[in-house]
């Protein structure tokens, strides 16, 4: 999986999301973070909890999305709203 680094780990548009459910999906990210945004959503595996990284066209529409749904509840959620930050390194289009 190839990424391209962050302006100095600023914003980019690019974004990693912590603390979901043991049983979220990425149909349920996509219906979440506006579809119509997102270029890519993959989930990981980290601990045996998923996280993952979703990235939008635009930084902006990525801060908008963070700063909108940060702390949110989503139907699959069992320990608190999402963890959102921007990701260290930003995905490469393919």
């Amino acid at each position: 999986e190839q990424h391209e680094r962050g302006p100095d780990g600023g914003p980019c548009s690019t974004l990693f999301i912590a603390n979901l459910g043991p049983n979220c999906t990425e149909d349920e990210l996509r219906q979440t973070f506006l579809v119509c945004w997102i270029h890519m959503v993959k989930i990981r595996s980290r601990g045996g909890m998923p996280v993952t990284f979703a990235d939008f066209d635009e930084v902006e529409q990525a801060t908008k999305v963070m700063e909108q749904l940060q702390g949110s509840m989503l139907s699959s959620s069992d320990r608190g709203g999402m963890h959102i930050e921007y990701a260290r390194s930003k995905m490469r289009k393919h």
